[in-house]
């Protein structure tokens, strides 16, 4: 936030002395542009070495990482009860995982049918109301019947509410 007002403030700066400069010298001009880069140059240098600072810390806990790696696999291959303890550990968290999508995965699939379940019987619900509302007393009879989905290898029971056409 302090470096964007900065910039405004300079930008602001830049646009009152451009309009001064209308009798300003072409070596003033010179000199004012050797200014700006000078200090754009400061700045990329101070980017440059807090990237290389970051790269350095980077690297020493890549290599502190890496030890503690290589002590761990150590403990493994000298006590075999460790790393069988470790694989136990990595097939639990798989499966684990494994678990997770498949209910993930289950509860979409519900709420999605539920969903469109839920507006195909109001739909044809509501179509059956408005028949009965215009033809005033007509008798229709609520029956359920099996949607089959083939393609999904599983069927659905819906309420099908048929709208009878008498006159």
């Amino acid at each position: 936030m302090r470096e964007h007002a900065e910039l405004l403030s300079s930008v602001r700066d830049d646009i009152t002395e451009y309009k001064a400069s209308g009798s300003m010298s072409p070596s003033m001009q010179l000199l004012r542009e050797r200014a700006a880069i000078h200090g754009s140059t400061a700045h990329i240098d101070d980017v440059i070495s807090q990237a290389q600072t970051t790269r350095a810390v980077l690297g020493s806990q890549r290599a502190l990482l890496g030890d503690v790696q290589g002590k761990a696999k150590l403990l493994s291959d000298k006590f075999p009860f460790i790393h069988s303890l470790l694989g136990s550990i990595r097939r639990r968290r798989s499966r684990d995982t494994f678990i997770l999508s498949a209910v993930i995965a289950a509860d979409r699939i519900l709420i999605i049918e539920a969903c469109c379940g839920s507006f195909f019987a109001w739909h044809c619900y509501s179509k059956d109301l408005l028949y009965r509302r215009h033809c005033r007393g007509a008798k229709s009879s609520t029956t359920t019947r099996t949607l089959d989905l083939s393609n999904e290898n599983r069927s659905a029971k819906i309420l099908w509410l048929p709208m009878n056409h008498h006159s």
